[in-house]
């Protein structure tokens, strides 16, 4: 069985004097060729199925590099389904336990996949976590998706600056001010006619790749 870490013998006594209903194991989801990545991690109740994280798991896959109709899920090589239970499964209470997810399509291909990685959870997700919809999951990846911008000046000089759609600007204006030894103090950037401060977002203006962010220098008066 693979666990994370040393196993504790221990948890063999716990689990023997803890009452069925009340033991609970932690399960992370793996891609088969994610060997660096966290995975995505479970709370899974004893006597309760693994249909939540799969549907979870399922969900946050990118349909391009992991089509879910082609997902499997196996322990230590064995096959395992969305009908089976960590009791089945002869998981100890309050054991981790990894379950590799295999699919034909090897690697990250898209470019989306290929800057975020493998999914993964923050943290331990809890049973009852409701599963993202097709519109959340739709949204979150437009929103990490690579993004390039333009950055010109009132001379016509242009920059092309790479960032994501939901990552602050305040990068593309360092990485701009920096290459013109500017301090960013003095400089102010626009879209379409709006002043954009370093928090916002390319994705709060519906901006897409190759769109063009101006510059001013600031004049003071003397």
């Amino acid at each position: 069985m693979e666990h994370r870490g040393t196993f504790d013998y221990s948890l063999e006594l716990v689990h023997s004097r803890t009452l069925e209903a009340e033991r609970q194991v932690t399960v992370i989801f793996k891609d088969s060729e994610d060997h660096d990545g966290l995975g995505m991690a479970f709370e899974v109740r004893y006597l309760g199925t693994l249909k939540e994280p799969f549907d979870h798991f399922k969900a946050v896959c990118c349909k391009t590099c992991k089509p879910t109709r082609d997902l499997r899920f196996k322990q230590d090589g064995i096959t395992v389904l969305a009908t089976e239970t960590p009791r089945k499964l002869k998981l100890l209470h309050n054991s981790v336990t990894i379950i590799r997810v295999y699919s034909n399509v090897s690697g990250l291909n898209c470019t989306s996949c290929k800057a975020t990685g493998y999914p993964k959870s923050a943290g331990i997700i809890k049973p009852g976590t409701p599963v993202p919809s097709a519109a959340l999951m739709q949204s979150l990846n437009k929103a990490r998706d690579p993004i390039t911008l333009v950055v010109e000046d009132q001379t016509g000089f242009r920059m092309s600056v790479k960032t994501y759609a939901a990552s602050a600007l305040s990068s593309v204006m360092d990485a701009y001010a920096a290459h013109v030894l500017r301090d960013r103090s003095v400089l102010r950037f626009f879209v379409d006619g709006e002043k954009l401060s370093s928090k916002d977002t390319a994705k709060q203006y519906s901006m897409a790749n190759n769109d063009i962010i101006q510059v001013f220098i600031e004049q003071k008066g003397g």
